[in-house]
């Protein structure tokens, strides 16, 4: 073995070793380890809480089989969250049991409402829902490219060392967040958690301008009164 063989072999062993110190160290002690653990364990809680809803209203609406396929539903998404905990060693929310007592509670309360406002109440859930989603696969993102750019970062301090490996490799994209979270995070997002026909949460926009109609008739109608 030649010194020019030997040193390119150190200097690949050194390349690799890096790239996959710089992911192993990221999803155990990193900060986009801290981001997975805290979105799992906010899942697992919320999970808990869209179980007991969907419970309560599985019991109450005995009769509609639609209300026990939602609560079947979130019961496995729950289980594939929890699936996740012991590999990141995750433990779950103290909360978590406060929270699926209020989600229950919730649910019965809201099965006894009017159609129509049950109607709606079920699609403000089901909005709540799309948003955790959302957000924590923002907080993913924004943790991978964070690392990524840490990861740029370390290797532009120390590129004169690894010139010329392989024809100049890349720092990589520091996309280091288990696809196996996002996967269940993006199911959570994407279950439909209202029946068919629930009519969707009103904006902003919607409400002024209900709001607006309101007083109109209320005006209208005071000039008529007047009037008379």
């Amino acid at each position: 073995v030649t010194p020019n063989m030997r040193s390119a072999f150190s200097s690949i062993t050194c390349q690799l070793w890096h790239n996959t110190r710089a992911c192993s160290t990221s999803t155990v002690d990193g900060t986009t380890s801290s981001t997975v653990k805290r979105i799992i364990r906010e899942c697992n809680a919320a999970e808990a809480a869209a179980c007991g809803f969907y419970a309560a209203q599985s019991y109450v609406k005995h009769g509609r089989p639609d209300m026990a396929a939602l609560s079947d539903q979130e019961h496995v998404n729950q289980a594939r969250v929890q699936a996740l905990m012991p590999e990141h060693r995750v433990r779950p929310s103290l909360l978590q049991g406060v929270m699926g007592g209020a989600g229950a509670v919730l649910g019965l309360v809201t099965a006894a409402l009017p159609r129509e406002l049950h109607a709606r109440v079920l699609g403000a859930v089901a909005e709540l829902g799309a948003e955790v989603g959302n957000d924590a696969l923002r907080e993913l993102r924004e943790a991978e490219q964070g690392r990524g750019q840490e990861q740029g970062g370390h290797a532009a301090d120390s590129g004169h060392e690894q010139a010329g490996v392989q024809g100049g490799g890349s720092s990589g994209s520091g996309s280091c967040v288990p696809g196996e979270v996002r996967e269940v995070v993006r199911a959570l997002r994407d279950s439909e958690r209202a029946p068919d026909g629930v009519p969707p949460v009103p904006g902003i926009i919607t409400l002024q301008a209900e709001g607006l109609a309101g007083v109109g008739v209320a005006g209208a109608a005071g000039r008529a009164n007047k009037g008379a």
